[in-house]
C-alpha cells in the first residue's frame, strides 16, 4: 500500500480522503504502491487562482519517480475529490512506470517517447490526459462500493 499523508482543510474527513487513496491506489499503482509515497494536499481556492482543481509535482526525481504531492482545490464536492484523487493517481502511475517524464524544463513532457509541449497542446487532447479521464468516474464508483463493505 502506497504511503499517503493528507493535509489542508477540507469539506470530507481527512480519514476517509486517506482510506480513499490508499483503495485507489491499490488498484491503480498495483505492485508498485509499496514503493510510492504521496502528500495530497487541499488548497483553497486553487480553481480561482490556478485555473485548475488539481495536481502532481514530483518530488523526488524527474524520470520513474516514487514521491508526489497532489494539490487538490479545497473546495471540491466529494465526487471531484475522489475523481481527482483518482485522476492524479494514475499520472503517478505513467510517472512511476517511466512512461511520463518530467525530465525537461516546462512546459514541456516527455510521454512514452515523444516530446510534448504543453502550451501548444489544448488539456484534453495531451495524450498522457486520455487515461486519467477515462478511468476517474469508474474508480469513483469502485471507491463507492468497497465503501459500503467498512
Amino acid at each position: 500500500m502506497a504511503s499517503i499523508l493528507v493535509k489542508g482543510r477540507t469539506r470530507h474527513t481527512k480519514k476517509e480522503i486517506k482510506l480513499a487513496a490508499e483503495f485507489l491506489s491499490n488498484l491503480i499503482l498495483k505492485r508498485l504502491s509499496h514503493n510510492i509515497h504521496i502528500e495530497i494536499r487541499f488548497i483553497k481556492d486553487k480553481i480561482k487562482n490556478e485555473g485548475c482543481c488539481a495536481d502532481i509535482y514530483c518530488v523526488d526525481r524527474p524520470q520513474k519517480a516514487r514521491i508526489f504531492d497532489f494539490e487538490i482545490d479545497n473546495n471540491l464536492s466529494y465526487k471531484a475529490t475522489i475523481c481527482s484523487i483518482a485522476h492524479e493517481l494514475v499520472h503517478a502511475r505513467q510517472f512511476a512506470r517511466g512512461e511520463l517524464s518530467s525530465a525537461h524544463y516546462p512546459p514541456f513532457l516527455l510521454y512514452k517517447g515523444e516530446m510534448i509541449n504543453e502550451s501548444e497542446n489544448r488539456y484534453f487532447d495531451l495524450p498522457y490526459e486520455f487515461e486519467p479521464h477515462a478511468r476517474e468516474d469508474d474508480l469513483y464508483y469502485q471507491w463507492l462500493i468497497y465503501r459500503k463493505t467498512l
